[in-house]
């Protein structure tokens, strides 16, 4: 646990000095004056995110991380992760205007807001593909129990996606209202009730992607923690692996992604309450953003620990050539979550052929057979 505390003692200290020392809040004239969080110590807790994400993924490949197909999935979620929260920083802290209360929003923030939800949701794919891939040789059981099954995964994955075609269409159709637009972060129109539909798309959307993702942990995590329990405990950077697997859930369901699903809920049952208001009072950017970052730290942990050599007999001839790193190494890494249907054409073909020489060799057995009773 000294890892995850250390890492929470980083982040943590950043805050502090943030708060103490920074001569203003934001940047800008008003905070959060455009349905959008442009404190410092928000856009600042993004780039701090992103940074160690890459951190992480960079460790990963380095020490072995160019083997096996588990170790792979874990890398490329993590460096999708980094590439979201990039975008939202930037975001958050050049063009803080996303017009979903005044119906009047800047261009650039829903242009860098499509790159976070692409990286947000590409990532819970990796991480979809990852559990997949580490279940292979999982307890039939486990499989299919409600929690654990892989069509849970698809399920979950699905919904992700589904969330992702929504904000797209929800942004590219407030891209074509030329009304809806504006040059400058902060503007002369005050928020309203009467949201133009594609904001409310966006919105919806937005929510949906938060919870599937908590909601593709269930079984992920579920499905992580029988096949780190097959084995001796690994502990990395000072964490289990079965203690990562039940912490990344439990984070996700409490300070995670669920806590930006009940802000909007109890936001849109009672008006009363203040989304932001409620936002500063709980310190949500803080808990928000160290439940990500424990999060991707347990997501390291796992695809660190977990025994690749068991799942993945054939990684040294996957990978012969290309080394941690290089182009190839990335290419490679990212061909992994497309289905290879050459190989799977292969397989078959050599199959047939061992069925043709077992059908040959019986037809020569029976031949020896005849002549031997003929010469008899």
């Amino acid at each position: 646990m000294f890892g995850l505390i250390l890492l929470t003692a980083l982040y943590i200290g950043m805050v502090v000095v943030l708060k103490i020392y920074s001569p203003v809040e934001c940047l800008d004239d008003l905070c959060q004056s455009e349905a959008v969080d442009n404190t410092i110590i928000n856009w600042a807790s993004d780039f701090f995110i992103a940074l160690y994400i890459f951190i992480f993924a960079l460790q990963l490949s380095f020490c072995g991380g160019h083997r096996g197909e588990v170790r792979k999935m874990g890398i490329l979620s993590q460096v999708f992760m980094g590439g979201a929260f990039v975008m939202a920083g930037l975001g958050n802290w050049l063009y803080p205007n996303s017009g979903v209360d005044d119906n009047h929003g800047m261009l650039a923030y829903w242009i860098l807001w499509i790159g976070y939800a692409f990286f947000f949701t590409f990532s819970g794919l990796a991480m979809a593909h990852f559990a997949g891939s580490a279940s292979k040789n999982a307890n039939p059981d486990i499989k299919q129990s409600l929690c654990a099954n892989n069509l849970l995964v698809l399920l979950c994955a699905f919904l992700l996606v589904l969330s992702l075609s929504g904000f797209f269409t929800g942004i590219l159709w407030c891209s074509t209202e030329i009304d809806l637009q504006v040059k400058t972060a902060v503007e002369d129109f005050a928020p309203t009730d009467d949201i133009h539909v594609c904001f409310r798309i966006v919105n919806y959307s937005v929510v949906a992607m938060n919870f599937s993702y908590a909601l593709l942990w269930v079984p992920v995590g579920v499905i992580l923690l029988e096949a780190v329990s097959r084995q001796q405990p690994v502990v990395v950077l000072c964490l289990s692996t079965r203690i990562a697997a039940i912490f990344a859930m439990v984070t996700q369901w409490t300070v995670g992604s669920m806590l930006l699903v009940i802000l909007f809920f109890f936001d849109l049952v009672t008006p009363k309450l203040d989304y932001f208001g409620v936002w500063n009072a709980i310190y949500g950017t803080v808990l928000y953003h160290w439940a990500m970052l424990v999060t991707l730290y347990c997501l390291h942990n796992l695809s660190y620990g977990l025994p690749l050599s068991y799942y993945d007999g054939d990684e040294d001839e996957n990978n012969e050539g290309s080394t941690p790193l290089s182009w190839e190494w990335w290419v490679s890494l990212v061909a992994w979550m497309v289905p290879d249907s050459k190989k799977t054409t292969n397989d078959g073909e050599s199959q047939a052929d061992k069925r043709e020489e077992t059908r040959s060799e019986s037809t020569k057995s029976v031949h020896f057979l005849v002549e031997e009773e003929i010469s008899v």
